[in-house]
């Protein structure tokens, strides 16, 4: 099982912490204007992103990644959603997609319980197009992203199919059938 990290370990995140914790935010703002970073909402979330780190993921030594393998490991899907969509300019499609990476690439799907899959689900056109074709999703359910994860999730695992997998590959699909099509003609 994942472990938090030791007091050697996060000795090794001792320079990324302190340039955490020494970074004065109402200057990053400024700074980040002044290189163009136009977007407010860009910008708070740059800025509550390094506060969240800053505060709340010492333990994991200011490690967003390593934060979010423990919290899964743990059975606390729910608990990393709610904090990454707490962050401004987080949204479901962000963290689902997050959280769905970090378990692919840490390889610890069978560790979600399956009401926890729609943490891990990230839906937007393409994924619903790919859906709508393959499955019996009804015009009025497109748009309506918790109806349409439950409907992935439950057919993905009803046909034994990772709903993780699925999902970057109806993105893959979607996202690149239209340029493919125009290079078959």
């Amino acid at each position: 099982m994942f472990r938090r990290c030791s007091a050697t370990e996060r000795s090794r995140y001792c320079a990324v912490t302190l340039r955490l914790q020494g970074i004065d935010l109402d200057r990053l703002d400024c700074r980040l204007r002044e290189q163009q970073v136009n977007n407010r909402y860009d910008r708070r979330m740059v800025l509550e992103t390094i506060n969240f780190a800053n505060h709340d993921l010492h333990a994991w030594g200011c490690n967003v990644f390593k934060w979010a393998v423990a919290t899964i490991r743990e059975g606390n899907a729910s608990e990393a959603y709610r904090a990454l969509t707490g962050i401004s300019a987080i949204g479901d499609k962000l963290a689902t997609f997050y959280l769905r990476d970090v378990v692919l690439v840490e390889g610890i799907e069978a560790q979600i319980r399956g009401a926890d899959y729609c943490y891990f689900q990230p839906v937007d056109t393409w994924v619903e197009q790919v859906a709508r074709s393959l499955w019996t999703l009804q015009r009025a359910d497109l748009g309506r992203t918790l109806i349409v994860k439950r409907k992935l999730i439950e057919a993905c695992l009803a046909a034994g199919v990772s709903p993780l997998l699925f999902n970057v590959g109806a993105w893959m699909v979607g996202a690149n059938a239209y340029r493919l099509l125009l290079e078959m003609l």
